[in-house]
């Protein structure tokens, strides 16, 4: 996801884009996303490092769940925006094979070990787990390793590969100049329709 996002600042600043226009998206209800990515640190950061806390590690794969969901319907909320159809087709996806396998998104041991990340797929199996014989929906789940040119090695899935087009799309759309609509220019009704 970040990748797809530096890519596209780089592709807008080619472009002649400018960053600050990005402020002028109309997205609505993004607060709810950021409530829900702060809830799940704290949850995973709880469930990890503070004595006791193990047991709401359970609670891990239910939050997951929910966060995919708020995700959801920002996106929904914020469909007419061009991109946003593909993101939430991306989101669609991984939530769907994250729903089918306990709360977490499973993950090809070799696209790991490939990526040199199978250390770190050791260690975060609150959210993730190996791809084994049980895993429903395989072909969705986090299996194409991402060595390079990615700025952090890792493993996607193919729900993230469109996500991150969507994301590109978007981003180019907010920071790149745009024909305006006349009723963009007078500020109001289309004086034509």
């Amino acid at each position: 996801m970040i990748e797809a996002i530096l890519l596209s600042l780089i592709v807008a600043y080619v472009r002649k884009g400018n960053i600050r226009r990005l402020g002028e998206l109309d997205l609505r209800h993004t607060w709810l996303i950021f409530a829900a990515a702060v809830f799940i640190g704290l949850l995973f950061i709880f469930t990890k490092y503070v004595p006791g806390m193990a047991f709401l590690g359970r609670l891990t794969s239910v939050s997951h769940l929910a966060a995919y969901l708020v995700a959801l319907i920002v996106i929904v909320l914020n469909r007419r925006l061009p991109g946003m159809a593909l993101v939430g087709l991306g989101a669609a996806l991984n939530f769907a094979v994250i729903s089918v396998n306990g709360g977490k998104m499973p993950v090809s041991y070799e696209a790991a070990k490939y990526a040199n990340m199978e250390k770190a797929l050791r260690n975060d199996l609150v959210r993730h787990c190996r791809i084994d014989e049980n895993t429903r929906l395989a072909v969705l789940a986090d299996v194409i390793p991402l060595k390079w040119p990615s700025f952090h090695p890792g493993v996607m899935s193919v729900g993230d590969i469109i996500l991150d087009v969507g994301l590109f799309v978007l981003v180019q759309y907010g920071v790149c100049p745009r024909k305006r609509s006349v009723k963009e220019l007078v500020g109001g009704a289309d004086p034509a329709g």
